[in-house]
């Protein structure tokens, strides 16, 4: 890695991202089991940390390549210019989701800050690009039906028969126990997905190549985990307790895998929405229309369509206001 002031300050733009990704997606995906009081929470955190870093370094590669070289030509984020437009946008609308406490998809606001550079740069790879919005489409809808189905026709028979052997410890082991598993599992699907969103940038700019950035996007992810998610998991767990710990560890599951395929075939895929759009079908199986009455839901979805376009627009508008300053970066 060459140290110049340039570099340091887009590797420590990244470590800063990756830390507040991993805080985010560690909290969520070990809450059900630290709500129902399966382990400590100090061991819970060590596991999902642990988990998100081996699935960044060995899974998060061909996510990576998408992220710097696959949506745009390779050599457009050569310039310290697009680099930093790129982090100043995705931070923007980081800070922006934490302020309004919406689900914003991280992964969008990274994927279309690269949009709107490789519209500026013209060297947009539109196919590529078009077959990551046929995911963005698909995926939340696929995950709100299957969601829906288990409420519908599966949740209820599973808990009568749990009902029924409840007084079974090894059944109860075997529960809890599951639900620590797909804590961890979920944990290693979001760095498998999640590593290029923080460190895609830092190797496309060759700062460090392929394996480092991911050695160091896993690293960072887990200690934002190991230092911030333990305050946050206690509000998360809140949540996932009124959704119920086996609807949780199903949603996890399904979520998991969804994003490891995504993950092998190299496509970036929002974690938040396929988490929402999980608990959604939920909603929907267990209150039917009237969960469109829910005003958070309405805005989720506000936002959804909002924040895509938006972030294309500020990356353009970044990128020309600071070729004003091109002088500062050559």
């Amino acid at each position: 890695m060459l140290l110049s002031i340039e570099n340091i300050l887009i590797f420590c733009l990244a470590c800063a991202l990756a830390a507040s990704i991993g805080t985010s997606n560690i909290s969520v995906a070990m809450s059900p089991s630290y709500s129902a009081r399966v382990m400590r929470r100090k061991y819970l955190i060590i596991l999902g940390s642990a988990a998100i870093f081996l699935g960044a370094y060995f899974l998060g590669s061909n996510v990576l390549k998408t992220i710097s070289k696959g949506i745009v030509s390779e050599g457009t984020f050569d310039t310290k210019i697009n680099a930093f437009t790129f982090y100043i946008n995705s931070i923007l609308f980081l800070i922006l989701a934490n302020s309004l406490h919406v689900p914003i998809s991280t992964t969008e606001i990274v994927v279309l800050s690269v949009v709107g550079i490789g519209i500026y740069e013209k060297s947009l790879n539109t196919e590529k690009f078009l077959q990551i919005v046929i995911w963005w489409i698909t995926t939340p809808f696929v995950i709100f039906v299957i969601a829906y189905l288990f409420e519908k026709l599966i949740y209820l028979k599973i808990v009568d028969l749990l009902s029924k052997i409840r007084e079974n410890t090894k059944i109860v082991f075997i529960i809890k126990t599951f639900t620590v598993g797909m804590g961890v599992y979920f944990s290693f699907s979001a760095g498998t997905n999640n590593a290029a969103n923080s460190f895609g940038i830092v190797s496309a700019y060759k700062i460090t190549g392929i394996k480092e950035s991911l050695f160091f996007a896993g690293l960072f992810m887990a200690l934002g985990g190991l230092i911030f998610s333990k305050n946050i998991i206690k509000t998360v767990g809140t949540k996932i307790t009124n959704l119920g710990l086996l609807r949780a560890a199903f949603l996890q599951f399904v979520e998991g895998t969804f994003l490891i395929i995504a993950s092998i075939l190299g496509i970036p895929v929002s974690i938040n929405q396929t988490i929402t759009s999980g608990m959604m079908g939920i909603e929907f199986a267990r209150k039917g229309k009237k969960a469109i009455e829910n005003k958070f839901i309405i805005t989720i979805i506000l936002f959804w369509t909002i924040v895509p376009a938006l972030s294309v627009l500020t990356s353009l508008s970044i990128r020309k206001i600071l070729e004003s300053f091109k002088s500062f970066f050559t």
